[in-house]
């Protein structure tokens, strides 16, 4: 099963691929967008480097009002009027970089978070938890399995 998560942002805030990938630079965590993925225009899988990694999620693009018929969503948007969607399935890696993502996107962009599937709107502090948690469940996942 497949799960979304949206970062709403205004289109005169949309990030280039390296104006991105500095502002995850900044968070220090090891994620690589992949080098030749362009914003705006690339959508389905991007693949990313998560702690050197294989790791990737799927992107798009979709209008903002498929999303105003949240009642709690349409009243906190207010200007932002582009939409950014993460898609993933069970891998804990792709969530990982998903979240990282967002949050970036947070910090430099004023983006507002919405786990689709759930309801949920994140604010900083409660994105950076789960983040952390999911972090850490990762950490494991390849600590056992990992080659060295």
């Amino acid at each position: 099963m497949s799960m979304t998560m949206c970062a709403f942002l205004k289109k005169s805030q949309i990030p280039s691929k390296d104006e991105w990938q500095k502002s995850i630079d900044g968070l220090k965590y090891d994620l690589q967008l992949h080098p030749d993925f362009k914003v705006l225009t690339d959508t389905g899988f991007i693949p990313c480097k998560l702690n050197k990694i294989d790791s990737g999620f799927e992107i798009g693009y979709p209008e903002v009002k498929e999303y105003l018929n949240d009642k709690n969503l349409k009243d906190i948007l207010e200007d932002r009027d582009f939409c950014i969607t993460f898609t993933f399935s069970s891998s804990t890696s792709e969530l990982v970089c998903i979240l990282i993502a967002c949050l970036s996107l947070i910090d430099i962009f004023d983006s507002i978070i919405y786990f689709a599937d759930y309801g949920i709107i994140y604010d900083r502090n409660k994105l950076e938890t789960e983040l952390k948690d999911e972090m850490s469940i990762f950490l494991k996942e390849i600590g056992s399995n990992f080659v060295h």
